[in-house]
């Protein structure tokens, strides 16, 4: 397991170094998601992997580097596609992952 492990933070590597060489964005090249914040009201999402819960104070949805949790009041989907999602209403925080784990139990740190 810990060789397949290696194997794939090497093979992570060097898909990073030629898209930087190449000079493509990260959403691109790494299937990395893109989040936008749009104000207090609104946040897009691209390349996400869908949607784990759906509730009016949070919402947490999947991504190749583990899972997004968007706390608030309101909150509802505006925007659902295989490619994209939007989420409005007043945002409180988004709870990021933690960078280069794949963790579904909620771990991360927060960009509030």
């Amino acid at each position: 397991m810990k060789g397949r492990q290696e194997a794939e933070t090497a093979g992570r590597r060097l898909l990073e170094k030629t898209a930087a060489a190449l000079e493509l964005p990260p959403e691109v090249a790494l299937d990395a998601v893109k989040l936008a914040l749009v104000g207090v009201g609104e946040l897009r999402a691209a390349n996400h992997r869908g949607i784990l819960s759906y509730a009016g104070e949070r919402i947490v949805f999947r991504c190749r580097e583990g899972l997004v949790t968007v706390c608030g009041e309101r909150l509802r989907l505006a925007e659902l596609s295989p490619e994209r999602l939007r989420i409005t209403g007043r945002l409180h925080s988004v709870l990021l992952p933690d960078s280069g784990a794949d963790r579904e139990d909620g771990g991360g740190r927060h960009a509030d």
